[in-house]
């Protein structure tokens, strides 16, 4: 739930799934216990990827945001590709 409000989903978020897929695995490991994803040994960009999405956020996702911190019940959300 909190990742999701980072990235922009504060209302609705029992609706929303965020898939993030690396693009260049080549430079995706894990760390010596295999409990956190590095990238050049380096933490993920969740901020930075939060922050993109929040600018770019599907219109789909926006319009369930708005209507569910109305508090209306009369959007239902669709699948998005």
């Amino acid at each position: 739930m909190a990742k999701l409000q980072q990235f922009g989903v504060t209302f609705g978020y029992k609706f929303v799934v965020i898939y993030v897929e690396p693009t260049n695995v080549s430079q995706l490991t894990t760390n010596t216990a295999r409990t956190t994803l590095l990238i050049n040994n380096d933490s993920l960009p969740w901020a930075d990827w939060a922050n993109e999405f929040r600018e770019n956020m599907p219109e789909e996702i926006a319009k369930l945001v708005a209507e569910k911190s109305s508090g209306s019940n009369k959007y239902r959300p669709s699948k998005i590709n």
